[in-house]
């Protein structure tokens, strides 16, 4: 199944780039709205949050990392029991 993306104009659903039917083909659509465009304050607030998040990672990034990490990840993310080496 593809989808296409298109534009409705005047009771004729106009796809926005080529598409590979024959003439008077009969297809389904499935009616789904594309995403609304976020507000101006919406995409402030946005950036403002990931600056944030970006910022404390940076504050962070002196602290000590666990030497086993990458095999007990679980452990330190979840406190399951460490796996050893």
């Amino acid at each position: 199944m593809a989808t296409i993306e298109a534009i409705y104009e005047n009771g004729i659903f106009r796809p926005k780039a080529p598409v590979e039917l024959e003439n008077g083909q009969e297809v389904t659509l499935e009616m789904r709205a594309a995403s609304a465009p976020i507000s101006e304050e919406k995409h402030r607030e946005m950036m403002r949050l990931l600056q944030e998040t970006l910022r404390l990672g940076r504050d962070r990034s002196d602290e000590a990392e666990p030497e086993d990490g990458s095999i007990n990840h679980d452990h330190y993310l979840y406190g399951a029991p460490k796996v050893q080496p």
